[in-house]
């Protein structure tokens, strides 16, 4: 290969790496209001959740009571959401080390110069197949598993507490069959008359 076609190619590697920095920068950015965005919802989860069971005989009245197991349903949501916000405070630091990692080595290949680009030293840090950079995307993707699941637990309990709450603030206004009395709640103690 002639000399002035390999520097040619030298330089339209580096400057592919120069470019391909500024949206991996971006993409940091939109990745990380995107994880914050999850921690939003798992947090409104967690006060509506809460104001719910704080506030309960404040807005159904007096007379509406609850099992014990409906406080606990709500103490394994809020234990959940706390384990998921704590979940995405994890991706978010895997997220922080995978960019720093692809980052530095994509300087490191422009600041080498155009003596040592190839695209054979280019290819895994874009496609991510370097060895560093691979180990973070592979803690990345682990925690960010974790932090999904864990988010879907507690959504699928916020569901749950919220549809035990409905259904003891609206079963005794509904005649229930017999089959299903076992699941009605108990019906306030009527006061003696003097």
């Amino acid at each position: 290969m002639p000399k002035d076609l390999a520097d040619e190619i030298a330089e339209r590697l580096i400057r592919s790496a120069e470019l391909f920095i500024p949206y991996l920068d971006k993409s940091y950015e939109v990745t990380q209001e995107r994880e914050n965005d999850n921690v939003a919802r798992v947090t409104w989860m967690l006060a509506l959740l809460g104001f719910l069971v704080l506030n309960v005989s404040s807005i159904l009245g007096p007379d509406f009571s609850m099992p014990v197991w409906g406080f606990l349903l709500w103490l394994v949501t809020a234990l959940a959401g706390v384990c998921a916000h704590w979940a995405h405070r994890q991706v978010d630091i895997c997220l922080m080390s995978c960019h720093s990692v692809k980052r530095e080595k994509l300087l490191s290949f422009v600041v080498n110069g155009p003596r040592s680009a190839t695209f054979e030293g280019l290819q895994p840090l874009l496609v991510g197949t370097d060895p560093a950079i691979a180990a973070a995307g592979k803690k990345l993707s682990k925690a960010s598993e974790l932090a999904s699941q864990l988010e879907r637990a507690t959504f699928v309990l916020f569901t749950a507490t919220l549809a035990l709450y409905g259904w003891y603030a609206i079963a005794p206004a509904i005649a229930l069959p017999p089959a299903l009395t076992l699941l009605s709640p108990p019906s306030p103690m009527p006061t003696p008359i003097p």
